[in-house]
């Protein structure tokens, strides 16, 4: 039982075919080295067996955590990946099997064989892949107005020194029920060596009571992606794959217009290095048409990786991310179309944790998430306030979300999904008037086609 997973996995290479199992056998890497593994593989087999894609992934994924020199999972995990018509993770196990391991020559012909079946699952080159999603749910959410958190604001007078003032209890928190919808769509072609990419959604929350906190949001884009490595690849450091993309954003809040954006990105990836790593740099161009003053330019540098980390649990993998920006107003501070507190430091840190696992239906995924945010004014916010102090202020935002498929399907995200989510945020200040907290609770239905 040595070589029982390589042989079982070069089955499915060969239908029909033992022979071709002769020249591999003696090859050492083919076998588990632990039960944890061997156990995982089993339900693996036993799951594709049954057309159960999605569970045999996710059992193969354990495998190779459990045991990265097990030669047979991964094979049978690129193959698992092809059956569920997911065509370029299928081709990245391949990759990674080609790169790890020195194949036997049946098993390199059977690889050779599965790549172009994966090249002829694709579409021509000449066509358009178009994918929409649907999201539908009610929630509930104790501060629905972002009312201030305390009951009084202390402000500072020229001339009379602190005045305590009471807030009118429209300002303080206020909680609602919600329906929340939107609609997505997206579209790709293949262009040179990368491809095209256009996408556009529509997001509505509509409060049960506080109808003048409704939201509305639009969002379109476009983007060119591409695993061609940047400038020829000078020295090795911009191998591929990058993106460059482009969206327009716009928010309203009440049936009135509160934001209008423009984007720019550029983000590439270090596939082949641990953990994938990613930088990026953006642009962003902000508009309130309510409050001109407000009207800003907004750049930022990023950073981010993934990472698998099966000691955490079944199917985790942990996510990093850190943003640094500047935001420069667009007016000038001594102006009457200054921006209070003129320009602004960001800093964001965020961290989530998904484990997923075979469950009714398909995969079953459960997810953690926390960020923390701060920003930093250069000049004073307002005389009122704090004796005219810049604002200084930082958010905890935390929340789960658990995610289960409502009917069996081919691929997961093909399925009916319902999502629960939790999320709550506490963000403080120097300035009382930005001292507020908040919790939601949300269950959603999604469908892509």
């Amino acid at each position: 039982m040595r070589f029982a997973g390589f042989a079982k996995a070069a089955r499915r290479l060969f239908p029909g075919s033992l022979s071709v199992l002769a020249g591999a056998l003696a090859w050492s890497q083919a076998c588990a080295q632990t039960p944890e593994a061997q156990g995982w593989y089993s339900q693996g087999v036993e799951a594709i067996a049954e057309r159960r894609y999605a569970d045999a992934r996710v059992a193969f994924t354990r495998a190779v955590e459990a045991d990265p020199s097990f030669a047979g999972a991964w094979l049978d995990l690129a193959i698992a990946a092809q059956a569920e018509g997911d065509t370029v993770q299928a081709e990245e196990f391949l990759t990674i099997l080609e790169a790890r391991f020195k194949l036997p020559p049946p098993i390199a012909l059977g690889v050779s064989n599965l790549r172009r079946a994966i090249q002829g699952q694709r579409p021509e080159r000449e066509g358009w892949r178009l994918r929409a999603v649907f999201l539908g749910g009610l929630g509930y959410d104790n501060n629905a107005n972002t009312g201030l958190a305390r009951s009084d604001l202390t402000l500072t007078l020229p001339g009379a020194g602190a005045v305590l003032l009471p807030l009118n209890p429209s300002l303080r928190p206020q909680s609602d029920s919600y329906t929340v919808a939107s609609l997505g769509a997206e579209a790709t072609h293949e262009w040179g060596r990368g491809q095209v990419e256009f996408s556009a959604s529509a997001k509505s929350r509509v409060n049960a009571s506080l109808r003048e906190f409704d939201t509305v949001e639009v969002l379109m884009g476009a983007g060119y992606a591409s695993s061609e490595p940047v400038f020829g690849g000078a020295l090795g450091l911009l191998p591929g794959p990058w993106r460059v993309g482009f969206t327009t954003q716009q928010l309203r809040l009440g049936g009135n217009a509160l934001l209008n954006g423009i984007g720019f990105s550029v983000v590439h990836a270090w596939k082949d290095l641990p953990c994938s790593p990613r930088g990026g740099i953006e642009l962003d161009i902000r508009h309130f048409p309510v409050a001109p003053n407000l009207d800003s330019r907004l750049a930022w540098v990023s950073g981010a990786a993934s990472c698998d980390v099966p000691w955490t649990g079944s199917g985790g993998r942990v996510n990093f991310q850190w943003r640094a920006g500047w935001e420069a107003a667009r007016g000038n501070f001594t102006s009457d179309r200054g921006r209070p507190g003129d320009n602004t430091r960001h800093l964001e840190l965020t961290m989530s944790h998904r484990w997923s696992w075979p469950g009714f239906n398909g995969t079953h995924r459960f997810e953690a998430q926390a960020q923390w945010a701060r920003a930093s004014d250069s000049q004073g916010y307002s005389p009122l306030l704090a004796d005219n102090a810049p604002r200084r202020s930082s958010r905890l935002t935390a929340g789960l979300a658990y995610t289960v498929p409502l009917q069996p399907a081919g691929i997961d995200e093909d399925s009916w999904l319902a999502t629960l989510a939790l999320q709550g945020f506490r963000q403080r200040s120097n300035l009382e008037v930005f001292r507020v907290k908040g919790e939601v609770i949300q269950l959603t239905v999604q469908r892509s086609w």
